[in-house]
């Protein structure tokens, strides 16, 4: 699994790519509507060792797929980049969006289809978050 941040924390411009060992495996939830975390709170897909989720909320998951949590551990972090971003906890997690809970505005998924290579599959959601005035 690769992760790309692309206007994300690291003082270099440019897009930055992190890949995650090991752990590749996707939890999406059943019958019970939640994928639960070790830590309380749960939500609609894991990936990634619950280095990212889809649809988390507290005590249970969100309503829909937008709201989100992501990390990394700071040992995956890029060697040759300059990470400005925020850490977690401990400081042993680090987070490539503004906070590690975050909403999505767009989402855009890809998949490797056989013999065509990428396809672009585009979940967009285009959504504009109501300001308060």
């Amino acid at each position: 699994m690769t992760f790309y941040s692309i206007s994300g924390p690291f003082e270099e411009p440019g897009i930055t790519k992190i890949t995650v060992p090991h752990e590749q495996w996707v939890e999406v939830a059943g019958v019970d509507g939640a994928v639960v975390g070790n830590k309380g709170g749960g939500g609609k897909v894991a990936i990634g060792c619950g280095r990212l989720w889809l649809g988390i909320g507290k005590g249970g998951p969100a309503g829909d797929l937008r709201r989100c949590l992501q990390w990394v551990e700071r040992d995956e972090l890029p060697d040759d980049k300059t990470y400005v971003g925020t850490f977690i906890g401990d400081g042993r997690r680090a987070t490539l969006a503004a906070s590690h809970l975050f909403t999505c505005v767009d989402l855009e998924i890809y998949t490797l289809q056989v013999p065509d290579g990428w396809q672009w599959l585009s979940a967009v959601a285009d959504i504009v978050l109501s300001q308060s005035t």
